[in-house]
């Protein structure tokens, strides 16, 4: 894929400082495949994921992720839907800000300058 090539195609140019990846399945694929190009992680560039999943913190090395907080994000929707039902009027939610947690594992290091 396109990510890859652009890892491949810069032996002696610089990398990213970080890649930040949609999940964490994306995110443990890219680190695969950038140990097979000799490229170290996090010594050459940070990778972070996102969703937190149980596989990530086993990953040699222990992926650095982003948790959302799925449950209490489906517990609000199903207040939201219970209300909408039983009130027979709409709930108006504007904007429903749920906080995430940065969980830093091995695959992020500080900059180098």
């Amino acid at each position: 894929n396109k990510g890859l090539d652009y890892f491949g195609k810069k032996e002696n140019q610089k990398f990213p400082m970080a890649v930040v990846c949609y999940n964490d399945v994306v995110a443990l694929g890219l680190i695969s495949a950038l140990q097979k190009l000799n490229i170290r992680v996090p010594e050459d560039v940070s990778i972070i994921g996102n969703d937190d999943i149980e596989f990530a913190r086993h990953w040699s090395p222990a992926l650095t992720t982003i948790s959302t907080p799925i449950e209490e994000l489906g517990r609000k929707a199903a207040e939201i839907l219970i209300h909408n039902i039983e009130a027979k009027e709409r709930l108006k939610v504007k904007k429903l800000v749920l906080e995430a947690q940065l969980i830093i594992r091995e695959t992020t290091c500080a900059v180098k300058k």
